[in-house]
């Protein structure tokens, strides 16, 4: 994954940095708080940089390697949410905790989401897809798949998919189109409308 791709989302991200923003020493960063959520409920997550041995882990108990790009964004952020969780990458997770310390807050965990993606999707799962992440409006949930070749898609429970050729033109893509649909203070319409509508949008504007 080109650096320019992460300094770009980290720049899009950071347009709606303030005082209520943390960069913490592990390098997780949380962009704006949404005080009227509660206190770690923020516009932008992206989570400490994986670590060699812990990609080395994650990869042992995934029983396969990280596709290359995802794995090189990993290595800048193991995980992230986007615009108030309408996007979620998942990052390889050691420890559970329930602590509301903002430095023990971690991604929904890429190994434990691939248990399940593996048990009710063995076809995908042998074809060397995974789940890595997910989109969330008002009623519509849509999971991100990664190839081991490198490939990507948005699939539809029904089993409508969008293909990417890549993870970088994937992300492009969602931050391009669901960006929009929020401001720095969070969602632009509280009835998830849009945000519905552009979520289901995406099967017809690839």
């Amino acid at each position: 994954m080109h650096q320019a791709i992460y300094d770009e989302l980290l720049g899009t991200c950071s347009a709606c940095a303030d005082a209520s923003s943390r960069v913490l020493p592990t390098g997780a960063r949380f962009i704006k708080n949404l005080a009227d959520k509660g206190p770690l409920a923020f516009l932008h997550c992206l989570y400490a940089p994986l670590t060699r041995p812990q990609r080395e882990r994650c990869e042992a108990a995934l029983g396969r390697n990280l596709p290359r790009e995802l794995a090189q964004f990993m290595e800048r952020a193991n995980g992230a949410t986007l615009f108030d969780k309408a996007i979620y990458l998942f990052g390889y997770v050691e420890r559970v905790t329930r602590s509301l310390a903002l430095e023990d807050q971690a991604p929904i965990s890429l190994t434990n989401a691939n248990e399940v993606f593996a048990a009710s999707c063995p076809d995908r799962w042998r074809e060397g897809w995974m789940h890595f992440g997910s989109l969330t409006g008002w009623s519509t949930s849509l999971s991100l798949q990664a190839h081991s070749n490198g490939e990507c898609a948005i699939v539809w429970d029904d089993g409508r998919r969008v293909d990417f050729t890549s993870f970088p033109a994937m992300l492009c893509r969602l931050v391009e189109r669901i960006g929009p649909c929020f401001t720095c203070t969070g969602i632009r319409d509280q009835t998830y409308r849009e945000l519905e509508a552009t979520l289901n949008g995406l099967l017809v504007t690839h």
